[in-house]
This record gives C-alpha cells, sequence and structure tokens, in this order.
C-alpha cells in the first residue's frame, strides 16, 4: 500500500491536479526541446549504440554493426521520448505533492490515515478504526465515506463525489480486512 488520497472537488483540488499535469508537461518539454544537457544524451546514446554494436558483432552480424554507427541520432531522440515519458509519472507524484499540503485532503499512508473533521485535523491508526462505511450526510455533501471507531464515535472522511474517494475506500476496507485476518491468524495459533 502506497500513498491514497481523495482530491477536493472545490478550486483547492482542481488546482493541486493541474499543478501536477503542469509540472510533468513542463519536465517533459524541457527534455524534449533540447534544454537539457545534450551531452548527457549524446553519451548515453554513444553507449547504448556501443552496445548494440557489441551484440551484433559477437552474434557475427557485422553488416549490421556498421549501421549502428550512424543511427546514434535515432537512438539519441529515442532516450530524450522515453525521458520525457517520465513526465507522467512525475507529474503524478507532484500533483499527490500538492493535494497533501491542502486542508481538506484525506491521505491514507501505509496504516494512517489523516483527515480534517468537524473543524479538527484527524490522525488514526488504521488498527483504530472498527469500521468504514457511507453514510448519507445531512449537508451539502450528500454521501460521506465515515470511520467508525473503536470508541464508537463515527467521523465522517470525505465525500463520495471527490476524486479517489472510490480508491480511499477500497485501501481502507482492504487494510482492515488485512489486520482483521492477521488478528484471527494470530488467534488461532494459540
Amino acid at each position: 500500500m502506497g500513498v491514497t488520497m481523495a482530491f477536493p472537488a472545490d478550486w483547492r483540488g482542481r488546482l493541486a491536479r493541474g499543478i501536477g499535469w503542469a509540472v510533468g508537461l513542463l519536465f517533459a518539454l524541457w527534455i524534449v526541446a533540447g534544454v537539457a544537457p545534450s551531452a548527457f544524451f549524446k553519451e548515453q546514446a554513444g553507449v547504448a549504440a556501443g552496445w548494440i554494436q557489441a551484440f551484433f558483432v559477437a552474434n557475427d552480424l557485422g553488416w549490421f554493426a556498421t549501421k549502428v554507427g550512424g543511427s546514434v541520432g535515432l537512438l539519441r531522440g529515442i532516450l530524450r521520448l522515453c525521458a520525457a515519458g517520465l513526465g507522467v509519472p512525475l507529474a503524478l507524484v507532484s500533483m499527490r505533492f500538492a493535494a497533501f499540503w491542502l486542508p481538506t485532503t484525506p491521505v491514507l499512508l501505509r496504516k494512517t490515515l489523516w483527515f480534517r473533521s468537524y473543524g479538527r485535523r484527524h490522525r488514526l491508526s488504521v488498527a483504530e478504526v472498527r469500521a468504514v462505511f457511507v453514510a448519507h450526510h445531512p449537508g451539502a455533501e450528500g454521501e460521506v465515506i465515515c470511520v467508525e471507531l473503536r470508541d464508537g464515535s463515527a467521523l465522517p472522511v470525505c465525500p463520495v463525489g471527490w476524486a479517489g474517494a472510490g480508491r480511499l475506500y477500497r485501501e481502507l476496507t482492504a487494510a482492515k480486512r488485512m489486520r482483521r485476518a492477521r488478528r484471527t491468524g494470530r488467534d488461532g495459533d494459540r
């Protein structure tokens, strides 16, 4: 389990997603446009061409080995496109980083859940959660993902309509199931 979060459906959530995609797009443009250090790509393309030539020579395909030397530019372009492809994961990471600092964003990181409920910021271990359910909230939010704590109190986490709320619900219920299975497994050994 990694980082799971639900993005708020207001302007702040859209801004966090926009910042993430902008960072990823700027990184990809930076790589493709050639602003990145070209010496790096020239060196890596030369190394890749050397490996390919060595492969062809080792397999008695010398004719192909002579053709690889002239395609260093093609290899450089392929390396640039692969590096530009790193813009998408970078966008996803920066989007999550930007949304993490929003006060209303619920975050499940491994076995800890951070969320804001009734004006207070809560940090709960998954072990403290007894149940996860969806309830109808009387406010304008409609259906809300709620957690029931061991002391019997129920706290709303986030509305179901937020982006990522479904995944947050699945991850929370899976974490509860794994905890319950481990606990019953230990009790069965005794």
